[in-house]
């Protein structure tokens, strides 16, 4: 029944000599997207491509590189002594093939490296990487293979990729795949379920099984034509010998779980016991199973095979479901689950896996493995794998005893601040408000108060985040340090509340404290912050202050990373000359940072960047950008909880619907943008999404809905302080709106406010407008001339 995803694949194997090609397959669990993965990779082999493959498991998703280690675990010996010296370097020490130096390796580096191999590889012919169950790659796997696929040139490479989907489950292509590669290039199929005769055909050929059609056709019903839960089904009617009669129902538990214990149970107690481990390891392999379990765990492993529990695959074991890996681990008794982890943390040679595992063992607090498994989050940490890190953390945290007070405490900050750097807001949340209820009002406390402030700013919560920085201060005594940072957080959520001279405030006095401290990075954003607050207020652009932060960011390098987006002084320069008309010199800075976002996994800037792309790109008339910018600041931002800056992305979706016509679904974008920043008191972003409402208004020929929605904010964006006329862009659509309805004497008076702002500060658009309002005006009056 895959004749036809086969003959695609045919023709993406043959595309892939003119240039880059991906091919993706979806599909729900069990539905065949690995036997399809692996007979086309079989068809590749044939027509003589080099194949580069990996199959990384729910287990691996934690374990830094482990996918690009499996892809390039063939030929990284022939490619390393053909990269640049610290490509090399780069690359070995994330795949463990050297000791980490004192900092980690630049993802860039890392990134450059894997993508000049692939070039490499790809000058002897057709190169094909495959990737089967995609949604388990580790991060870092990931953001590599995202700056490869968007970096392809002309070179014979393909991208076969295969991802679980449930449902109607609708998602862009894994590996931002559309953003890389032209729509010609890129083949997407959903696996459907099979057809009642390939049903029959596969119990009949995998169990040597044959049923009455009422049996058959109801097995086929059952399972949906999914062939996994078809044989499942099918298994246990052959082993509890059951003939159902034309009406009963076949014998399949509300949870499927139950089928696979039974199944396993059916194995002999010594098969289960060798399966455990390879169920318990992360990387299971015959050598490592063999290694610990100190017995013959080689004959045992290929009875499981036989059974068709498990593949054996060279020396890698896999088994032929998750769900039957994760129902042997759950069925274990804690005794035995103890032994195991024991056992493999004596023969792993992974830091990170020989921690995890005596972890896992220790049944109560121990120092000395706590401080084990803290070394090991140090080790994860330099290689760029952040959320490994933040896990090991955790475990150490919990293996701390109780009298060591300290060391437990910055364990659990250590952690949490691990889970913020990976995207993992919630979770860092709920340690640090479990850390606000225990530690002491002080110092330790304010920084606690501190962190908590900056995640809260990312979940949407500003009030929320104001009132923990606020109470940061009070507590930061004399820490002069604490307290830039608090008060360069504070910049965002003034301005979010809508407040932008109280942020110029906290802005400067973020500054001063920061040049008292020597702090080089908080001095860098506060002072960008405030260039772009100045700005807003209609003060103009001090570039001297822009170009001393850029100066001091780049001096700082990576170090200079930080959650608030807005004051990153690149991101800040791109958006004011964005807002100061210089759409030619916004773009390449923005782009590049996002590009620079993407590959430093800063996903906390992603949503923000492109939001503003969006803007950019709709202001200029490249409306298909502006959607897709649109459309991918959305996505990032639901799936990393940033609530903060949805209600941005959807006001940016709607601003490109409305254009393009859309009307329906950019009215609903516009009014849940709106409804979220009336939740969250987000005043700028509720501006724009009334703005968006009124141009649609104003674009159906409704004045007075326009003017309804729009003529209130005149006075809010007074009150704001905002005296930039580039930046009230609905300020025209008002114009007319007034006019329509035969406000002139109010209509002029705006007019006359705007030129004059426009002509003070020579804003190209406003000018423009304005001279197009004062036209509209004059016609009103009867001045045709």
């Amino acid at each position: 029944d895959r004749e036809a995803e086969l003959a695609v694949f045919d023709l993406f194997l043959d595309s892939i000599e003119a240039g880059p090609a991906a091919f993706v397959v979806e599909g729900e669990p069990g539905i065949g997207k690995s036997l399809l993965w692996r007979t086309c990779l079989e068809t590749a082999r044939a027509a003589r491509a080099e194949v580069l493959s990996a199959r990384p498991a729910e287990s691996e998703a934690k374990m830094a590189f482990g996918a690009l280690d499996d892809l390039l675990e063939n030929v990284l010996d022939d490619a390393l002594p053909a990269l640049a010296e610290p490509k090399r370097r780069a690359l070995e020490v994330a795949l463990l093939r050297r000791e980490p130096e004192e900092s980690a390796p630049e993802r860039r580096l890392i990134s450059r490296a894997v993508l000049d191999a692939l070039r490499l590889l790809s000058t002897e012919g057709s190169l094909v990487v495959a990737v089967d169950d995609v949604q388990w790659l580790d991060l870092p796997s990931m953001r590599v293979l995202e700056f490869v696929a968007r970096r392809l040139d002309e070179q014979p490479i393909g991208i076969m990729l295969t991802r679980r989907v449930e449902g109607a489950d609708e998602r862009s292509p894994p590996l931002a795949l559309d953003r890389a590669l032209p729509h010609e290039r890129l083949h997407v199929l959903r696996l459907d379920p099979l057809g009642l005769a390939a049903i029959h055909e596969l119990v009949r050929s995998r169990l040597d099984a044959r049923f009455p059609r009422h049996v058959l056709v109801r097995l086929y019903e059952q399972s949906g034509g999914n062939p996994f839960f078809a044989l499942e089904i099918a298994r246990v009617l052959i082993t509890r010998g059951l003939h159902p009669g034309p009406e009963e129902d076949l014998p399949v538990p509300d949870d499927l779980r139950q089928i696979l214990a039974e199944r396993l149970a059916a194995l002999p107690p010594a098969v289960r016991e060798v399966l455990l481990f390879a169920a318990i390891s992360s990387e299971p392999t015959i050598e490592l199973v063999e290694a610990a379990h100190e017995g013959a765990a080689r004959e045992l492993l290929a009875s499981a095979a036989e059974a068709g529990v498990i593949e054996l695959d060279g020396e890698e074991i896999r088994f032929t479901h998750p769900l039957l890996r994760s129902v042997l681990r759950g069925s274990a008794e804690d005794d035995a689950l103890t032994e195991v982890n024991t056992r493999l943390a004596g023969v792993v040679d992974i830091p990170e896996e020989r921690a995890r595992h005596l972890a896992l063992a220790a049944t109560g607090p121990d120092a000395a493995v706590a401080s084990e498994v803290e070394r090991a989050a140090r080790t994860a940490a330099v290689r760029g794998a952040p959320t490994m890190a933040a896990v090991l953390l955790e475990e150490a945290h919990r293996l701390t005893p109780q009298e060591d007070e300290e060391v437990r405490t910055r364990r659990q900050v250590e952690a949490a601040d691990y889970h913020f750097r990976a995207g993992d807001t919630s979770r860092a949340r709920e340690l640090l408000e479990e850390l606000t209820r225990t530690i002491p009002a002080g110092a330790d406390r304010a920084w606690v108060l501190y962190r908590l402030g900056a995640v809260r700013s990312q979940e949407e919560s500003w009030a929320d985040a104001e009132r923990h920085l606020r109470a940061a201060m009070d507590e930061a005594e004399e820490d002069a340090v604490l307290r830039a940072q608090v008060h360069q957080q504070l910049i965002m959520t003034r301005l979010v509340a809508g407040d932008l001279p109280d942020a110029a405030v906290h802005g400067r006095a973020s500054i001063a404290l920061a040049e008292e401290a020597g702090d080089t990075r908080t001095l860098a954003y506060s002072q960008a912050a405030v260039a772009s607050a100045e700005f807003l207020l209609g003060r103009g652009i001090d570039w001297k202050m822009l170009k001393r932060s850029e100066a001091l960011e780049q001096e700082l390098g990576e170090e200079s990373s930080t959650p608030l987006p807005l004051t990153r002084p690149g991101v800040s320069r791109g958006i004011i000359l964005k807002w100061s008309d210089d759409l030619p010199g916004a773009r390449p800075i923005l782009e590049e940072s996002y590009r620079h976002a993407v590959e430093t996994g800063d996903d906390s800037s992603i949503p923000f960047i492109l939001y503003h792309l969006s803007e950019l790109e709709c202001w200029a008339g490249n409306w298909a950008a502006a959607a897709r910018h649109a459309e991918e600041a959305h996505k990032v931002s639901l799936q990393s909880e940033q609530e903060g800056v949805r209600p941005a992305a959807l006001y940016a979706r709607a601003l490109v619907g409305a254009h393009r016509g859309l009307i329906e679904a950019a009215r609903a974008d516009a009014q849940e943008s709106l409804t979220l920043c009336e939740r969250s008191a987000n005043v700028p972003v509720m501006t724009l999404a009334l703005q968006a409402l009124g141009f649609i208004d104003v674009s159906l020929g409704d004045p007075e809905k326009a003017h309804a929605r729009l003529g209130p904010m005149g006075e809010m964006l007074r009150v704001v302080g905002l005296g930039e006329p580039s930046v009230v862009k609905f300020l025209p659509d008002e114009v007319e709106s007034l006019i329509a309805l035969g406000e002139l004497d109010q209509a002029k008076m705006l007019v006359d406010q705007f030129e004059e702002r426009a002509g003070a500060l020579d804003r190209v658009w406003a000018l423009a407008t304005g001279a197009r309002c004062r036209a509209m005006l004059d016609a009103a009056t009867g001045d045709m001339e």
